[in-house]
């Protein structure tokens, strides 16, 4: 029996075409492929932002003396003063009377030492009443002299040339303070650092020696490079009551310091991470959070 012959199979009109054109794209897939993993992969420098304030470096500490009330604060927040200046007086009433009364003492001492002196030259008994009225005339002079150094340390004036840094002169005026209590800052205006606080939901990886930049809330068209200093181990609570790093810096030489006590927003910078990594690092936070693993 004869074989029937069979006919080669055509593909359908249009499919070759079809093929030839799935053929090409994936060349180009593939290199649109490796430049996405490329852009993911590319390094950048990991930044959070900080709530940051200008902080004298090396501040000297205005405590009070004495236990005691302000009476008065003969200085403004901010004021530069020069050595010698007066800053705050405590109130004097108590130590007053104190000395005016340890004065009273000790002249009445001296009067009776006088007599006990004179009556020593002629009776034996006058010499004892002498003893006693010279120790108890010297005891009352030392509570007078004590009484008026202590009165003489009620008016606090400054140790050196600086700036006076305090909240409000009527927040001091009238209050009740301890001894040793902090008052007020001396600082000098040109010994200045950085102090930001790093929420603790946003802290990184941070090393000493890292780079900060400051923008001043005053001149947002300004900023300041500084060098990272210090990283509290403790996040601690700050203002609003949310939970911080506290962050010291020092500011690069050879630029305009900024002032005293301006405040701004710091941008602090950690290590070198893939794009990737920065983009999702805090999607990736959340879900961890929320999901606790």
């Amino acid at each position: 029996m004869a074989m029937a012959t069979l006919a080669p199979v055509r593909a359908a009109p249009g499919l070759d075409g079809a093929g030839e054109g799935v053929a090409a794209c994936r060349p180009r897939r593939k290199r649109l492929l490796i430049a996405a993993l490329i852009v993911v992969c590319f390094p950048v420098r990991l930044s959070v932002l900080a709530r940051a304030e200008v902080v004298p470096s090396d501040p000297v500490l205005l405590r009070a003396p004495v236990a005691g009330v302000i009476d008065k604060v003969a200085v403004l927040p901010n004021q530069p003063v020069k050595r010698g200046a007066a800053l705050f007086d405590l109130d004097a009433t108590v130590l007053s009377s104190q000395l005016a009364l340890a004065k009273e003492e000790a002249s009445a001492a001296e009067e009776s030492f006088r007599a006990s002196a004179q009556l020593a030259l002629t009776d034996d008994k006058g010499k004892l009443a002498l003893a006693q009225d010279k120790a108890r005339l010297e005891e009352k002079g030392i509570n007078a002299d004590f009484a008026g150094r202590e009165l003489k340390r009620l008016h606090v004036t400054a140790p050196a040339d600086g700036v006076v840094v305090f909240s409000d002169r009527n927040d001091w005026q009238g209050k009740a303070v301890a001894q040793g209590e902090k008052v007020m800052t001396l600082a000098d205006p040109a010994k200045v650092e950085l102090t930001a606080w790093l929420p603790a939901a946003e802290a990184i990886d941070l090393q000493p020696g890292g780079k900060v930049t400051l923008y001043p809330n005053a001149s947002p068209f300004q900023s300041y490079e500084a060098t990272l200093l210090r990283v509290a181990y403790k996040a601690e609570a700050s203002e609003g009551n949310l939970l911080a790093y506290r962050l010291q810096a020092r500011f690069v030489g050879g630029q305009r310091l900024p002032l005293l006590g301006q405040m701004g927003t710091a941008r602090v910078y950690g290590d070198w991470v893939p794009l990737a990594y920065y983009a999702l690092r805090r999607p990736l936070t959340a879900a961890r959070q929320w999901l606790g693993w």
